[in-house]
Protein backbone atom coordinates (compact mmCIF):
# COMPACT_ATOMS: atom_id res chain seq x y z
CA UNK A 1 0.00 0.00 0.00
CA UNK A 2 1.34 3.44 -0.99
CA UNK A 3 1.54 6.04 1.76
CA UNK A 4 2.85 9.56 1.21
CA UNK A 5 3.72 11.57 4.29
CA UNK A 6 5.84 14.52 5.29
CA UNK A 7 9.42 13.47 5.89
CA UNK A 8 11.24 14.53 9.03
CA UNK A 9 14.97 14.62 9.77
CA UNK A 10 14.71 11.13 11.30
CA UNK A 11 13.61 9.86 7.84
CA UNK A 12 16.91 10.90 6.24
CA UNK A 13 18.08 7.34 5.54
CA UNK A 14 14.76 6.33 3.94
CA UNK A 15 14.60 9.51 1.83
CA UNK A 16 18.18 9.10 0.69
CA UNK A 17 17.68 5.42 -0.07
CA UNK A 18 14.92 6.22 -2.56
CA UNK A 19 16.71 9.29 -3.95
CA UNK A 20 20.09 7.65 -4.47
CA UNK A 21 18.64 4.51 -6.09
CA UNK A 22 16.69 6.74 -8.47
CA UNK A 23 19.74 8.90 -9.19
CA UNK A 24 21.94 5.92 -9.96
CA UNK A 25 19.40 4.40 -12.36
CA UNK A 26 18.13 7.60 -14.00
CA UNK A 27 21.45 9.32 -14.57
CA UNK A 28 23.55 6.29 -15.56
CA UNK A 29 24.94 7.21 -18.97
CA UNK A 30 23.68 10.81 -18.67
CA UNK A 31 26.20 12.04 -16.11
CA UNK A 32 29.79 10.98 -15.43
CA UNK A 33 30.02 8.14 -12.90
CA UNK A 34 32.14 10.34 -10.62
CA UNK A 35 29.33 12.92 -10.38
CA UNK A 36 26.74 10.23 -9.64
CA UNK A 37 29.01 8.67 -7.02
CA UNK A 38 29.68 12.05 -5.43
CA UNK A 39 25.99 12.97 -5.23
CA UNK A 40 24.85 9.60 -3.89
CA UNK A 41 27.71 9.01 -1.48
CA UNK A 42 27.80 8.51 2.26
CA UNK A 43 27.49 12.22 3.10
CA UNK A 44 24.11 12.49 1.44
CA UNK A 45 22.23 10.98 4.40
CA UNK A 46 23.53 13.81 6.58
CA UNK A 47 22.52 16.34 3.92
CA UNK A 48 18.99 14.94 3.98
CA UNK A 49 19.01 15.05 7.78
CA UNK A 50 19.97 18.75 7.70
CA UNK A 51 17.72 19.65 4.78
CA UNK A 52 14.83 20.95 6.89
CA UNK A 53 17.08 23.30 8.87
CA UNK A 54 18.74 24.56 5.66
CA UNK A 55 15.37 25.00 3.91
CA UNK A 56 12.96 26.32 6.55
CA UNK A 57 10.33 27.23 3.95
CA UNK A 58 10.66 23.94 2.09
CA UNK A 59 8.80 20.68 2.56
CA UNK A 60 9.80 17.09 1.87
CA UNK A 61 7.54 14.12 1.20
CA UNK A 62 8.40 10.45 1.58
CA UNK A 63 6.51 7.79 -0.37
CA UNK A 64 6.49 4.34 1.20
CA UNK A 65 5.10 1.07 -0.08
CA UNK A 66 4.46 -1.44 2.66
CA UNK A 67 6.78 0.56 4.93
CA UNK A 68 9.75 0.62 2.51
CA UNK A 69 10.98 3.87 0.89
CA UNK A 70 9.73 4.16 -2.68
CA UNK A 71 10.20 7.84 -3.52
CA UNK A 72 10.59 11.38 -2.32
CA UNK A 73 9.81 14.93 -3.32
CA UNK A 74 11.25 18.20 -2.02
CA UNK A 75 9.61 21.52 -2.80
CA UNK A 76 9.14 25.09 -1.64
CA UNK A 77 9.28 28.67 -2.84
CA UNK A 78 10.92 29.16 -6.20
CA UNK A 79 14.68 29.51 -5.77
CA UNK A 80 15.65 31.18 -9.02
CA UNK A 81 13.18 33.31 -10.90
CA UNK A 82 13.17 33.41 -14.69
CA UNK A 83 14.14 36.59 -16.52
CA UNK A 84 11.81 38.65 -14.34
CA UNK A 85 9.02 38.23 -11.83
CA UNK A 86 5.57 37.46 -13.13
CA UNK A 87 3.13 39.83 -11.39
CA UNK A 88 0.48 38.04 -9.37
CA UNK A 89 2.21 34.68 -9.55
CA UNK A 90 3.12 32.77 -6.41
CA UNK A 91 5.40 30.05 -7.77
CA UNK A 92 6.13 26.75 -6.07
CA UNK A 93 9.26 24.90 -7.17
CA UNK A 94 9.81 21.16 -7.10
CA UNK A 95 13.45 20.94 -6.02
CA UNK A 96 13.59 17.20 -6.60
CA UNK A 97 11.22 14.30 -7.23
CA UNK A 98 12.76 10.84 -7.27
CA UNK A 99 11.26 7.36 -7.35
CA UNK A 100 13.25 4.18 -6.74
CA UNK A 101 13.58 2.38 -10.09
CA UNK A 102 11.71 -0.72 -8.95
CA UNK A 103 8.64 1.55 -8.60
CA UNK A 104 8.95 3.42 -11.91
CA UNK A 105 5.73 3.47 -13.96
CA UNK A 106 3.70 2.30 -10.95
CA UNK A 107 2.07 5.64 -10.07
CA UNK A 108 4.41 6.64 -7.24
CA UNK A 109 5.85 9.65 -9.07
CA UNK A 110 2.42 10.81 -10.18
CA UNK A 111 1.07 10.47 -6.62
CA UNK A 112 4.02 12.48 -5.25
CA UNK A 113 3.57 15.21 -7.87
CA UNK A 114 -0.18 15.41 -7.22
CA UNK A 115 0.46 15.74 -3.48
CA UNK A 116 2.99 18.54 -4.12
CA UNK A 117 0.44 20.34 -6.30
CA UNK A 118 -2.32 19.90 -3.70
CA UNK A 119 -0.06 21.23 -0.94
CA UNK A 120 1.01 24.12 -3.17
CA UNK A 121 -2.56 25.15 -3.95
CA UNK A 122 -3.48 24.93 -0.28
CA UNK A 123 -0.55 27.23 0.55
CA UNK A 124 -1.68 29.82 -2.00
CA UNK A 125 0.66 29.05 -4.89
CA UNK A 126 -0.79 29.27 -8.37
CA UNK A 127 2.14 28.12 -10.53
CA UNK A 128 4.43 25.09 -10.36
CA UNK A 129 7.98 25.18 -11.75
CA UNK A 130 10.85 22.72 -11.87
CA UNK A 131 14.12 22.07 -13.67
CA UNK A 132 15.05 18.77 -15.30
CA UNK A 133 18.23 17.55 -16.97
CA UNK A 134 17.76 18.08 -20.71
CA UNK A 135 18.98 14.59 -21.56
CA UNK A 136 16.65 12.90 -19.04
CA UNK A 137 13.98 11.97 -21.59
CA UNK A 138 12.10 9.71 -19.17
CA UNK A 139 11.60 12.55 -16.67
CA UNK A 140 10.72 15.02 -19.41
CA UNK A 141 8.00 12.68 -20.72
CA UNK A 142 6.69 12.23 -17.16
CA UNK A 143 6.39 15.97 -16.58
CA UNK A 144 4.82 16.56 -20.01
CA UNK A 145 2.17 13.91 -19.26
CA UNK A 146 1.46 15.76 -16.00
CA UNK A 147 0.70 18.95 -17.91
CA UNK A 148 3.98 20.80 -17.44
CA UNK A 149 5.42 22.62 -20.43
CA UNK A 150 9.03 23.59 -21.18
CA UNK A 151 9.50 27.34 -20.80
CA UNK A 152 13.26 27.83 -20.81
CA UNK A 153 16.68 26.32 -20.39
CA UNK A 154 19.96 27.11 -18.75
CA UNK A 155 23.44 25.68 -18.38
CA UNK A 156 24.67 24.87 -14.91
CA UNK A 157 27.81 23.51 -13.31
CA UNK A 158 27.29 20.19 -11.55
CA UNK A 159 30.49 19.20 -9.75
CA UNK A 160 32.62 20.55 -12.59
CA UNK A 161 30.45 19.05 -15.33
CA UNK A 162 28.36 21.48 -17.44
CA UNK A 163 24.77 20.31 -17.82
CA UNK A 164 21.75 21.82 -19.54
CA UNK A 165 18.53 22.00 -17.57
CA UNK A 166 15.06 22.62 -19.00
CA UNK A 167 12.52 24.62 -17.01
CA UNK A 168 8.98 23.23 -16.90
CA UNK A 169 5.87 25.03 -15.63
CA UNK A 170 2.15 24.68 -15.21
CA UNK A 171 -0.68 26.40 -13.44
CA UNK A 172 -1.88 24.80 -10.23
Amino acid sequence: MLIIRFAEPRDAEAVESARSRSWRAAYDGLLPPSVIDDLTGSGEVERRRGWHAANPLGRMLLAEIDGAPAGMAAYGPERRAPIGPVPGRARLEVYGLYVAPEHWSAGVGRALLERVMDEGRAAGHDRLVLWVLETNERARRFYARAGLEPTGRTDADLRGHIITEVRYERDL
